[in-house]
């Protein structure tokens, strides 16, 4: 008899502890993602570097210095690099009639935070002659600066989303005015 699957309840989930350095469970999310063969020591110092150059050349360029700990300023950064690179829209594949649509569909804030992530390291992975570190707080930076291909990656997604979602709306008044007749 086939064992009954693991599931993580809400309760556990809130039990979950974040990481050591920032108890964050974004970043511990993050690190999942940046892993590779287990190895979650390095997946976090490569974070923690990452961030800590982020903030290092962010903190040069502004004007204005704050009051607030070093760590709680380079949380505020990284939220602030998810925010804006968060896609309000994502398009599903969906068959209707014989034919395959790609239906707009709103994103929870979780699955926006995990595809903004996936992003980030995709697009850092993609990138190559430089420390693991160095590629992510690449593309972090070219957030806060609002440029870059994580960007670019969000302003696809929602032009397409945009463009089936109008599409989608006209193709279901028509078929509900054949309906009716």
């Amino acid at each position: 008899m086939a064992r009954k699957p693991r599931t993580i309840s809400r309760y556990q989930k809130e039990q979950l502890r974040g990481d050591m350095r920032f108890d964050s469970l974004k970043i511990y999310r993050f690190s999942s993602m940046v892993m590779k063969e287990g190895k979650r020591a390095l997946s976090y110092k490569i974070i923690y570097d990452a961030l800590d150059h982020v903030h290092h050349s962010f903190e040069k360029s502004q004007e204005v210095k704050s009051d607030k700990p070093k760590d709680e300023r380079i949380m505020e950064l990284f939220d602030k690099a998810i925010d804006i690179s968060r896609p309000s829209f994502e398009v599903k594949s969906k068959r209707i009639g014989g034919a395959n649509y790609q239906i707009p569909v709103e994103v929870s804030r979780s699955r926006q935070e995990v595809i903004v992530m996936r992003w980030i390291i995709e697009h850092a992975r993609k990138r190559k002659g430089e420390p693991a570190w160095k590629r992510i707080a690449t593309e972090i930076l070219d957030i806060l600066n609002e440029r870059g291909t994580v960007i670019k990656a969000k302003s696809n997604l929602e032009s397409m989303a945009r463009a089936n979602f109008a599409f989608y709306k006209r193709d279901k008044s028509k078929s509900e005015s054949q309906g009716s007749n």
